[in-house]
């Protein structure tokens, strides 16, 4: 009798720890989230393109000197 209680004692306390870690892992999660989404206000799509873009006529140019050198 004492062995049950003791071993229902023990699921209590390891349910509560789980419980615990889960609202810490929720509270990381809510401050990324929070902090992820700051961050987006700051990036813009379209300047991403521009520099995408930017970056392949580079490539290219790099690309036609390296063929004319042979």
């Amino acid at each position: 009798m004492l062995y049950n209680k003791t071993y229902n004692l023990d699921q209590v306390a390891c349910a509560s720890e789980g419980n615990k870690d889960a609202q810490q892992i929720i509270n990381v999660m809510k401050a990324a989230n929070k902090e992820l989404k700051r961050m987006m206000t700051t990036v813009r799509i379209e300047d991403i393109d521009s520099m995408l873009d930017e970056m392949m006529d580079l490539m290219d140019v790099s690309n036609e000197i390296q063929e004319t050198l042979g």
